[in-house]
């Protein structure tokens, strides 16, 4: 008859067995999602509610994702994100939802006229 240590070992590692499966789907469907970078930005867009948080537009041609805090250069200098890093890293919950946000191309540009962050074009 087996140990209550050799029952939990076993437990442990088809618990373990189980989660390594589950991991590797997760991973399969995201390598597929980021084979596709129109799918890739459909995903997140998904993710973030697939509309414009100021006006409730929801064409997805028209959306855009947008740091909250108006850091994305910074993120791009400091991390080496290209789109389809960052877009993976949203997925993956590696960036915090509270830094993005989905805007449309007009609340978005109204919001970087409102925050002065078009420096580069005065």
């Amino acid at each position: 008859m087996p140990t209550v240590f050799e029952v939990l070992r076993a437990q442990s590692k088809a618990e373990k067995d189980a989660e390594r499966i589950v991991l590797k789907k997760e991973e399969t469907e995201l390598l597929w999602i980021a084979s596709d970078p129109k799918r890739l930005r459909n995903a997140v867009l998904a993710l973030l509610g697939n509309r414009c948080v100021q006006c409730g537009f929801s064409n997805p041609k028209a959306l855009q994702i947008d740091h909250v805090f108006s850091d994305g250069a910074y993120q791009r200098k400091a991390v080496g994100y290209t789109t389809k890093k960052f877009y993976i890293d949203i997925l993956l919950g590696n960036v915090p939802r509270n830094s993005i946000q989905c805007l449309c191309a007009n609340c978005n540009w109204m919001k970087r006229e409102t925050h002065n962050e078009l420096k580069r074009f005065k």
